[in-house]
């Protein structure tokens, strides 16, 4: 199934997902503003409130520690203090 099939789906069904590169690293600051971009252009009013953006950063604040500690042993990411 494709992404927009996908997205389509899920839209559809009214549940909430993360875009194909929801999850972003929070030192790629355009990144995320190009996901706020491409939001500007979606037609449909509730399609952008369903859409989420998470960093890695906010991610790893709620994982286990034993994953807390791989991801900033091998990528440096740590959760936001």
């Amino acid at each position: 199934m494709s992404s927009a099939a996908l997205r389509l789906e899920l839209s559809q069904r009214n549940q909430r997902y993360a875009a194909e590169n929801g999850l972003v690293h929070a030192r790629r600051p355009d990144l995320i503003e190009a996901w706020y971009a491409t939001l500007r252009f979606v037609r449909s009013a509730d399609l952008p409130v369903r859409c989420k953006l998470l960093t890695w950063q906010e991610l790893a604040a709620v994982l286990p520690r034993p994953l807390q500690r791989f991801l900033d042993v091998k990528y440096g990411i740590r959760a936001p203090r």
